[in-house]
């Protein structure tokens, strides 16, 4: 009976892997949406701005470190189901869990947004920007 349930969690693993990644980009794409309106309302100062944009973070459960008033980094690690139930169908139940546990905790990178409404760069966006064309 147990071979059974393995047989089908492969592909029931993989079929939740691609939704979760389908549902990360659009969940993405909402909220780089709700970023984009209140860093466009002109009524609230840069601080007010941060505190919204902290709030939808700490709502989605993000770990937010302050860099100053209007500057944040917001962190998630996000537990994807679809390779919880491969790492369990690949590695024999007890142990798959074992393997997956230790992958998030330890190897998973968390989910990092980092803004600054007051439009200075922050320190960790320099080593990544391109130069620009002359």
């Amino acid at each position: 009976m147990s071979q059974l349930l393995l047989l089908f969690a492969l592909p029931i693993g993989i079929i939740f892997m691609f939704a979760d990644f389908r549902q990360q980009k659009i969940n993405r794409a909402i909220a780089e949406k709700f970023i984009e309106e209140v860093r466009g309302n002109e009524g609230l100062s840069d601080e007010q701005k941060s505190d919204h944009i902290k709030k939808m973070f700490i709502l989605n459960r993000y770990t937010i470190a302050t860099l100053s008033p209007t500057a944040f980094v917001a962190s998630r690690k996000h537990l994807n189901l679809g390779a919880a139930i491969i790492s369990f169908a690949i590695v024999p139940l007890y142990l798959g869990v074992l393997v997956f546990a230790l992958y998030f905790i330890f190897l998973k990178k968390p989910e990092r947004w980092e803004m600054d409404l007051s439009g200075m760069p922050l320190p960790e966006d320099t080593s990544r920007s391109s130069p620009t064309p002359a």
